[in-house]
């Protein structure tokens, strides 16, 4: 009796450890998302994009650090938060790249057209990002 005693107690405490690292793994899933959240809330406000920018660069190349030193590939919760957030940043960089051509081309009539097309692509890669994060579906992103 006493050894079935002693079996239950250490099933209830592994059991509380799986569901504490459950739990702490949640807290961080949450964490991230709520700072994506941040990013592409700075995203939209566009005068502060280059806040969102940087905050998806750190996390990319953190995400892509703790896989490297586990020695693994990516964590599946990770590669939907990593996909997002390299998802913005080629956003952010792409439009800006639109926007210098489109301001050095402004004079020959072109530079409206760049800045349309540039204005319709942050739209809707933000809108598309957006969607897909209230749905915890990664982006697609080519590496």
């Amino acid at each position: 009796m006493k050894m079935l005693s002693t079996m239950v107690s250490v099933g209830t405490l592994l059991g509380a450890e799986v569901n504490t690292v459950n739990n702490i793994s949640e807290i961080h899933w949450q964490s991230e998302r709520r700072t994506l959240w941040i990013a592409y809330i700075l995203y939209v406000l566009f005068f502060t994009a280059p806040a969102g920018f940087i905050i998806s660069l750190i996390k990319t190349r953190g995400f892509k650090d703790v896989a490297e030193i586990r020695g693994i590939g990516q964590v599946e919760g990770n590669t939907t938060l990593l996909s997002h957030h390299t998802w913005l940043a080629r956003t952010f960089v792409v439009t800006a790249a639109l926007s210098m051509m489109g301001l050095g081309t402004l004079y020959y009539g072109v530079g409206y057209v760049l800045f349309t097309f540039a204005a319709v692509w942050w739209i809707y890669r933000l809108a598309r990002g957006v969607v897909a994060l209230i749905g915890a579906k990664p982006m697609p992103v080519w590496s």
